[in-house]
């Protein structure tokens, strides 16, 4: 059967993806990517592993007695059952619970990570569905360090006050390297003594390190990218940095 080829784009780049008879035979970088990231080789794992859970699945006692059956939670094997069959119990329950309790009593919890970009992002679809069933009671932040963002300021206060009291760009600018775009830029390091200077020659960037005396001095600045080789000759990804300019 004849091959065919598809793109796919995720958070790690986009992806020619070649597949036969339905299945997925190879995963390709597009010839534009100069440094494609090898994660976008999974995507074939991901799609045909065992592991993948392929249809909706229902805990066995649930399915014969419905959620008043809360014995066998831990223990009893899922039962793979139909879309229809899923969406069905699921509508039941959240008009039982609408009912019962309100919408504040429906979780719209799930995290949803996943790269999958906006449209098929599983918690966005979650969210917009329950908000057009009434309404849901959200999380906020992140499970990495919602806790803390949420009790510290009650606390000890609030974080805020304290980077503006206490950093100013001038001082990072003192003590950081910055990359800086067009060799001309060279001319204005060296005035201000920032040396030693690094020219990233592959991209035409250049990283200055100020002294001292780059604390005293003024900056205007504003945030730009950049791809600077480190030693080992590997590019940093495209992120943005301070772009200083130096009077």
């Amino acid at each position: 059967m004849k091959k065919q080829h598809y793109y796919t784009v995720m958070h790690w780049g986009t992806w020619q993806v070649e597949s036969r008879e339905g299945e997925i035979v190879a995963v390709k970088p597009v010839p534009w990517d100069k440094n494609p990231s090898r994660i976008g080789q999974s995507l074939p794992d991901a799609v045909t592993s065992q592991t993948r859970i392929r249809r909706p699945a229902v805990r066995a006692g649930y399915l014969q007695h419905g959620p008043a059956s809360r014995e066998g939670r831990g223990k009893e094997p899922f039962v793979e059952v139909s879309w229809e069959v899923a969406t069905d119990l699921l509508a039941r329950e959240l008009r039982s619970v609408k009912a019962r309790c309100g919408n504040e009593a429906i979780y719209g919890g799930s995290y949803g990570w996943a790269s999958a970009g906006r449209f098929h992002h599983a918690q966005s679809q979650l969210h917009r569905f329950l908000k057009g069933f009434g309404g849901y009671t959200a999380s906020t932040n992140t499970y990495s360090s919602a806790a803390g963002e949420r009790i510290l300021p009650h606390i000890l206060g609030p974080l805020s006050p304290l980077h503006r009291q206490h950093t100013h760009f001038s001082e990072l600018a003192g003590v950081s390297a910055v990359c800086r775009h067009r060799r001309t830029a060279a001319a204005q390091c060296q005035s201000t003594a920032a040396a030693p200077m690094t020219i990233c020659s592959s991209t035409g960037w250049i990283r200055c390190r100020p002294t001292a005396r780059g604390l005293s001095i003024s900056v205007r600045c504003a945030m730009t990218s950049a791809r600077c080789p480190t030693p080992s000759g590997w590019p940093f990804s495209r992120v943005p940095i301070p772009h200083c300019c130096w009077p």
